[in-house]
């Protein structure tokens, strides 16, 4: 895929609308960290959310 296109950006949307919905139900997400899962609980997940997002520049 390139990045940057309408569907990347599609994508990368809904993942972090399902992460937010995930989280304002107060579950915990999952993570790595190194070579294991570590649990985020839901209000750490919550406080990025609190401020706005900034995208990264496409590769070229």
């Amino acid at each position: 895929m390139v990045e940057g296109t309408a569907i990347d950006r599609a994508v990368e949307n809904a993942g972090r609308k399902a992460v937010e919905r995930h989280a304002r139900a107060g579950n915990s997400l999952p993570t790595w960290d190194g070579a294991k899962v570590v649990w985020v609980p839901a209000t750490k997940v919550l406080e990025g959310y609190a401020k706005p997002h900034t995208r990264t520049k496409a590769r070229t």
